[in-house]
């Protein structure tokens, strides 16, 4: 076929589900390489590969974000530098791909299409095909995509970072502020919601006559029975603190307008203001170092990787699609 457009052949070979893809191709009909990928020497005497991010990649990626409704990409006046955000994520995933088949790992065939099938079973037959389309991608391409994800999840998955010492937990406790040890006061209450006033009033004059609190709260909410919870001030709307902090444990409420309805309130339990104690925060405060540590020994390991690369960017075509975000 040589002489013919190289979109056109794409759409003759893959029929029409593969017309996205073909979008990405350039001007002259290429899918032009954006960034180019060089293992130094040491890196591919360690089995590093070359690699490229093209055109359609980069599309791709803009196009995925956006139907993940990335807030990177809402709106068409979005910063270049938050679209640039994408370009970065793509350029680490292929990076930590490029590990992963360096260090020999691989993932199987079943779990690809484990994945795959997640997919197509979250959306319509009709929709799934959207998708790809919207997406600017094949079947093929978006196995790869899989692929690549669970490669760098396995590779993530084999950092060890550093044992949390409890040493480290009671240093971390000890660098809290008095304000972040604070347990505000908190209530637990209840409430029999109704749309009018005079319905309201109705399910006041039966609870005077000793109808249980908890009875007509269900009648009016089955499934929660009524029940709030327990809730600090900051957590719900002003109206429901100002009543329910003024009660006393076990105590009702009179009958509240609300910009919801109308409202009565009950209140079980109550829970002063207090400090926290090393013994009750330091599962949190582990898991949280643990995370920490987790993070940063995989930034480690991304630095380590991008090290071992030179790279060359056509600065000029990466400016226009980060510009022209897929709009």
């Amino acid at each position: 076929m040589q002489g013919v457009d190289p979109r056109v052949v794409c759409l003759l070979v893959g029929g029409f589900g593969p017309l996205a893809a073909c979008e990405g191709l350039g001007p002259e009909g290429r899918n032009e390489v954006v960034l180019r990928f060089e293992p130094a020497p040491d890196g591919a005497k360690a089995g590093r590969e070359p690699f490229t991010i093209t055109r359609s990649d980069i599309q791709q990626a803009f196009a995925r974000a956006r139907l993940a409704r990335d807030p990177s990409l809402e709106g068409s006046d979005s910063s270049p530098n938050l679209r640039r955000h994408v370009v970065d994520r793509l350029v680490e995933a292929r990076l930590l791909r490029a590990e992963a088949a360096a260090r020999g790992i691989t993932v199987t065939s079943t779990a690809i299409h484990r994945e795959l099938r997640a997919l197509r079973r979250g959306l319509p037959e009709s929709q799934f095909d959207k998708h790809l389309i919207r997406s600017y991608q094949t079947e093929d391409l978006l196995r790869e995509q899989i692929e690549g994800r669970l490669l760098a999840g396995a590779l993530l998955a084999r950092i060890d970072p550093e044992p949390v010492s409890d040493e480290a937990v009671r240093a971390a406790f000890e660098a809290l502020s008095v304000e972040e040890k604070v347990v505000p006061p908190r209530v637990r209450a209840a409430q029999i919601q109704v749309p009018t006033e005079e319905l309201g009033r109705e399910v006041m004059r039966r609870l005077s006559k000793g109808v249980p609190f908890e009875k007509l709260a269900r009648a009016f909410a089955p499934e929660s029975g009524g029940q709030i919870g327990w809730f600090s001030k900051g957590e719900m709307p002003p109206v429901f603190e100002r009543t329910c902090f003024e009660l006393k444990p076990g105590e009702r409420s009179d009958l509240i307008p609300s910009q919801y309805g109308h409202h009565i309130f009950k209140v079980y339990e109550r829970r002063e203001q207090r400090v926290r104690t090393f013994e009750e925060m330091a599962g949190q405060l582990r898991a949280e170092l643990v995370e920490r540590r987790r993070r940063d020994a995989e930034e480690e390991l991304l630095s380590a990787v991008r090290a071992a690369y030179s790279v060359t960017t056509d600065d000029a075509l990466l400016e226009e699609l980060v510009q022209e975000g897929l709009r």
